[in-house]
């Protein structure tokens, strides 16, 4: 059996082949299979073996798989469960005020059912916070998720076959802002001032459906904000920094 990446041939050793764990699509291993000194499987029962094929430190587009039977027809695709599982270039992760934002990149990325994302405040028990869809070789992926305490991410990567191999860990550090923003007066009917508000904060006034119907900056008149123009009802203070909510806080308008 040759394995080509990009159209070229892929030197394999025993490195690349294991056993493959059964799943709800394949069943087996490579027992009987051997890989030879200048980079082939070989096997005189190959139509009986199945196992996993690790491809390593590529970039690839394209992967493709053929075999010669005894007679030298050529198969491609010889297992009728192949597949190639994602690898990753990189993955990173920082705090930003309470979330962490987290970023990888893919090489080959192919038969991989998706990716989840779990979260650990002790390093050793993970729960799953989110789940994304693959994309594609060579892709890059981004992921936001609330984290106010210190804490460990990694990625689940799963394959179609039920396969399922784990990233490195990540610690990232919590830096999620302490700050304590109030709004006085409260009730009120003409003006409020928003006490805590930082540089470059933004606040966004939502009635109780969700819509926006005013907007403030921090440096607008000492933090001073005109609300005459709202009907009486209750409503809510979205503050927004560098598109994270630092704080939801509710206001009655007389």
């Amino acid at each position: 059996m040759e394995i080509k990446v990009n159209g070229v041939f892929y030197h394999l050793t025993t490195a690349n082949v294991s056993d493959l764990t059964p799943g709800p699509t394949c069943s087996g291993f490579f027992s009987t299979i051997a890989v030879t000194s200048d980079g082939y499987l070989t096997s005189s029962n190959l139509q009986y073996s199945q196992g996993r094929i690790i491809i390593t430190n590529v970039n690839a587009n394209s992967v493709t798989v053929s075999t010669n039977d005894p007679q030298g027809a050529v198969f491609s695709n010889p297992f009728g469960c192949t597949t190639i599982p994602l690898k990753l270039e990189n993955f990173s992760g920082q705090s930003n005020n309470c979330n962490a934002l987290l970023n990888w990149e893919t090489g080959i990325e192919q038969n991989v059912k998706n990716i989840e994302i779990q979260r650990s405040e002790n390093g050793s028990v993970f729960t799953k916070v989110g789940l994304v869809s693959p994309k594609g070789s060579n892709s890059h992926y981004s992921f936001i998720t609330a984290n106010t305490k210190n804490a460990y991410f990694r990625l689940k990567i799963i394959d179609l076959d039920g396969y399922y191999e784990y990233s490195n860990i990540l610690s990232i550090k919590s830096n999620c802002s302490k700050i304590a923003y109030q709004v006085i007066p409260n009730p009120t009917s003409n003006s409020i001032k928003i006490m805590g508000l930082q540089n470059d904060d933004k606040v966004f006034v939502l009635d109780m459906l969700g819509k926006k119907v005013l907007t403030f900056n921090s440096s607008q008149n000492n933090n001073k904000f005109d609300i005459q123009k709202l009907t009486p009802g209750i409503y809510i203070l979205q503050v927004i920094n560098s598109g994270m909510i630092k704080s939801n806080m509710k206001l009655l308008k007389n």
